[in-house]
């Protein structure tokens, strides 16, 4: 059974891994080159970010990959300019929604027919859920069609 964490919960640092679509140890990298991360520690090291991490490490990505900036050069534009904006730039970037929405469409689409169940528990709020539910009929009404042309 899969439990949905609330969107305000602490991620691991392979939950974030995961929603980033990078590997932990660029995380990690990057931990070491903007002071600005900081995961809180449990027990052990391990690392947990909060929602605010998360949305920061997606506006770093987003300088480093789509605008192509240097670490030295992100650097300079977080000191000039402060944390928010490499944060408010993750939630402005279109390319991070439309990420974000192929991978649940995607899920969806690998685990229709034995886990759509699953797959709605996962979703992460209710746009997502609504989203979900779009395909889904999406997905039917075509499903359907192919049906009748096949008769």
């Amino acid at each position: 059974m899969v439990t949905e964490k609330a969107p305000k919960a602490f991620r691991t640092i392979s939950e974030v891994s995961e929603i980033l679509g990078i590997q932990p140890y660029v995380i990690r990298f990057w931990e070491s080159q903007f002071r600005q991360i900081k995961p809180t520690r449990k027990k052990g090291g391990r690392r947990y970010y909060r929602p605010a991490d998360i949305d920061f490490l997606l506006g770093i990505k987003k300088i480093l990959y789509e605008d192509k900036l240097t670490i030295k050069k992100a650097k300079t534009l977080i000191l000039k300019n402060g944390k928010n904006s490499i944060t408010r730039l993750a939630k402005k970037s279109p390319k991070a929604h439309e990420e974000k929405r192929n991978k649940v469409t995607n899920l969806l689409l690998s685990h229709y027919s034995e886990k759509k169940e699953l797959v709605l528990r996962a979703a992460n709020n209710n746009y997502e859920k609504e989203e979900l539910f779009n395909i889904l009929n999406s997905i039917k009404e075509i499903r359907d069609r192919m049906q009748l042309r096949t008769r």
